[in-house]
């Protein structure tokens, strides 16, 4: 009559043995809410492994939104991908 329904909980994969130590680090941190883990990882590999870079910033990006609510200035403070000088020093030059 009545079927029992099974939902198996998926288990987070850790990296191998093999992976490269970014893809280790940043799995560490993984469920952090400080963004100054993932700006800790991009500045460490970023000359071995540039794309390390990209995967920091793809996983601190969201915690700006959460931290810069109600504060601007903190949301700045944690930019780990700040693209060079500011709007305003650029129409200075």
């Amino acid at each position: 009559m009545g079927r029992a329904s099974y939902t198996a909980t998926p288990t987070p994969h850790n990296p191998g043995m093999f992976a490269p130590t970014w893809e280790k680090d940043l799995f560490a941190v993984l469920h952090s809410t400080e963004p100054t883990d993932y700006i800790a990882i991009s500045r460490t590999h970023s000359r071995t492994a540039p794309h390390a870079h990209l995967f920091a910033a793809m996983l601190e990006e969201p915690l700006h939104f959460e931290l810069g609510a109600g504060n601007p200035q903190a949301a700045r403070e944690h930019d780990c991908c700040s693209a060079g000088p500011s709007p305003k020093t650029r129409q200075n030059r």
